[in-house]
């Protein structure tokens, strides 16, 4: 299964590279909700046609809503609300994970839904300066530990950010920048 968070295309470009999975695996379940379903289908018209050319990637959409557990294989998977500026938008939480992205803010009505958090896997875009649709390097510290993560990776991040080691060791322990290949146990 493949989780979309929203429909912006940073976040939906990949899908046409899944083709290969496609070929392997036959047809993909993506999870996403109503809103973004819907712009995935319009956007990528070519995997939804009757008669589809070859190769063509083949989706199953299936638009979820916040809140309602649902399972991919033998995991929980619970979906949150966050908000991308006026967007809403959705994280994912897998038991004692939860990876949220492009978030600016959270209602409190979403807060139980973290409860007991390990690892949050969330945005911090950068160190200085503001933006008006995601969360900056301090801001995602103290979403982190309003919620109690014992620990923290950062994702979405700008070049501004600098090397890893460099922009590393300027967090607190417990918190770290992510980057591609890494794995985390939980």
């Amino acid at each position: 299964g493949v989780l979309l968070t929203h429909e912006h295309y940073d976040h939906v470009g990949g899908l046409d590279d899944l083709r290969p999975y496609c070929y392997a695996f036959g047809d993909l379940d993506i999870y996403a909700n109503a809103r973004t379903v819907k712009n995935v289908r319009h956007n990528f018209p070519y995997c939804f046609a009757e008669n589809p050319y070859p190769g063509v990637p083949s989706f199953n959409l299936k638009a979820v809503e916040k809140h309602k557990e649902f399972h991919i294989g033998d995991i929980p998977v619970v979906p949150i609300e966050v908000m991308h500026d006026q967007l809403p938008i959705l994280g994912y939480r897998f038991g004692p994970l939860v990876y949220i992205t492009d978030m600016k803010t959270i209602s409190d009505e979403e807060l139980p839904y973290l409860e007991g958090v390990d690892t949050l896997v969330v945005n911090a875009l950068r160190f200085e300066g503001v933006h008006h649709s995601h969360q900056l390097v301090d801001d995602a510290i103290r979403f982190a530990r309003k919620i109690g993560a014992r620990r923290t990776y950062f994702v979405h991040t700008t070049h501004d950010i600098g090397f890893h080691r460099d922009a590393c060791k300027r967090l607190p322990e417990g918190f770290t920048f992510a980057y591609d290949g890494l794995k985390i146990e939980i």
